[in-house]
């Protein structure tokens, strides 16, 4: 198999590098989001993944340490995301149909 990369999409969490320890596509057909969780500010930001461009739609900063990892629910109505606090975090993803 042969892999193109399709492009480079840095993030920072306000004005400092973040280290990245998670990223993943959501698995709905309906979906065209994705998330990213890393370090320095503790967060977890979800992106709309357009054809020519990446909105940041949703991020948290709440967390007490490093968000290490993050997964969306099969029919992509959910996202979980955990780190080093020992806490799970479950969402619920509202779509604006229209």
């Amino acid at each position: 198999r042969m892999f193109k990369l399709l492009e480079n999409v840095s993030w920072k969490a306000g004005n400092e590098s973040t280290y990245i320890y998670s990223a993943q596509f959501s698995k709905s057909n309906r979906s065209n989001l994705f998330a990213v969780a890393g370090s320095n500010n503790n967060v977890f930001t979800m992106f709309e993944n357009n054809t020519d461009s990446r909105q940041q739609i949703a991020c948290t900063n709440f967390m007490s340490q490093a968000c290490y990892s993050l997964d969306f629910s099969y029919d992509g109505n959910m996202i979980a995301f955990c780190g080093g606090d020992g806490i799970v975090r479950i969402y619920n993803i509202e779509y604006n149909e229209g």
